[in-house]
């Protein structure tokens, strides 16, 4: 049976709204088994660059490390709960460092950044950093796996056809074809399992309003079913779900019921691994 891990990173952000990614970590928290699930103390601070040029570094780099630690504990799959997407590193860790020739799914609204170089001006760890490290480009290097991908084990799902992801290493792919080049991937590469990453935010505002809204994302159900068939390919062997970002107790009540319903699919899709 799958199990959770609460890791309520905020640092990392380029949101000016960063820190609601801890409060919408901890209320999706209090809605999960407590025998099920535990959790990853944060640094109350942001942290420093540790020189690198990269923002809040040393916090990332701390939370990562002990994410890697908390999941030595349990040989079950995992279902990381953030904060923000970088606290899906250490999870993604794990599965890398297993047996077999994993893929990497990551669903987010703004995915195509995933395979591009970093540009913010602040330097912080948005999908940019967070999934570049996992080609083995990060800055700073001790972000980078012990078992970097190549760019064809990411899918890199773009459910908006970001223009960005156009011609990019690890080129986006549309919600609705995610599960067939799921499928055609696992295929040329011998794959035999995955990790799949959603951000919240690729949800469309009809269904979801706790976090960064772009318009004409997929419905729950849209997306709760491409997760779904992703699961009858390949077993999962790790998720995460990130980017909970409630303004404030009404954005919580209004977005829980969603929420769960993505917990529930990825919880799925964990256990019949």
């Amino acid at each position: 049976m799958a199990r959770f891990l609460l890791v309520p990173l905020w640092q990392g952000s380029s949101s000016a709204r960063g820190l609601r990614l801890q409060a919408g970590a901890e209320a999706i928290g209090s809605d999960l088994p407590p025998r099920s699930t535990s959790g990853v103390d944060v640094p109350p601070g942001a942290g420093s660059d540790l020189g690198t040029g990269l923002a809040r570094a040393s916090t990332i780099l701390a939370v990562r490390d002990s994410v890697r630690i908390a999941l030595t504990s349990t040989t079950e799959p995992v279902l990381t709960v953030g904060g923000g997407r970088s606290a899906a590193l250490g999870g993604i860790d794990r599965v890398l460092a297993q047996r077999g020739t994993p893929l990497v799914v990551v669903i987010a609204a703004d995915p195509g950044s995933a395979a591009v170089p970093v540009t913010a001006e602040d330097g912080s760890v948005s999908a940019d950093e967070a999934f570049l490290s996992l080609l083995g480009e990060a800055l700073p290097p001790a972000l980078t796996p012990a078992h970097p991908l190549a760019p064809e084990r990411i899918v890199v799902v773009d459910a908006r056809g970001d223009e960005q992801a156009q011609g990019s290493r690890a080129a986006g792919v549309p919600l609705a074809d995610a599960s067939s080049v799921v499928e055609r991937r696992a295929a040329e590469l011998g794959a035999d399992g995955c990790y799949i990453a959603v951000d919240l935010p690729v949800l469309d505002p009809e269904d979801f309003t706790g976090g960064e809204l772009v318009p004409f994302g997929p419905s729950t159900a849209q997306l709760t079913d491409a997760v779904d068939r992703i699961a009858a390919i390949l077993p999962v062997r790790g998720a995460s779900l990130t980017g909970f970002a409630p303004a404030g107790p009404a954005d919580v009540t209004e977005s829980m019921s969603t929420v769960l319903r993505v917990v529930g699919s990825l919880t799925r899709a964990l256990d019949r691994s």
